[in-house]
């Protein structure tokens, strides 16, 4: 006995279910900042941007800094979206390549010399808005 309409309801059931795989693999692929940075171990680091990159998803500083001991470390640290940038009022020339900045970041859970780069003191000692890769709202 065929049920009449049957095809199109395996069709809009199929493209529901089509739908929603799609939908979770995008909500899974955008991380949060805790899933990545260890949030509760905030550090200050202090060197030289070797580069920006002012690019989606996420705008990139990479800064070299020594450590006490004198060893230099290369690290990447991931700031807010472009767009989100942007309407913090930041534009690209927030650090430039050869500024010596101060840097409060959050540590890699995988202890990696990669984090989330939350704000930025300048050597006149200004404070810009928060970048805040790593904030968690309250």
């Amino acid at each position: 006995m065929k049920v009449r309409g049957s095809g199109s309801r395996f069709i809009v059931r199929a493209a529901a279910v089509l739908a929603v795989v799609l939908v979770a693999g995008v909500a899974f692929a955008h991380h949060t900042p805790s899933y990545i940075y260890d949030v509760q171990k905030r550090v200050e680091l202090t060197g030289t941007v070797t580069s920006v990159e002012w690019k989606n998803p996420h705008v990139l500083v990479h800064l070299a800094a020594k450590a006490q001991d004198g060893t230099a470390t290369n690290w990447t640290l991931e700031a807010r979206a472009v767009y989100i940038m942007r309407r913090n009022g930041f534009s690209e020339d927030f650090l430039k390549v050869g500024d010596t900045a101060k840097l409060t970041v959050c540590m890699a859970k995988d202890g990696s010399p990669t984090a989330g780069l939350e704000a930025v003191t300048y050597p006149d000692g200004t404070l810009p808005k928060v970048v805040g890769e790593c904030v968690i709202p309250k």
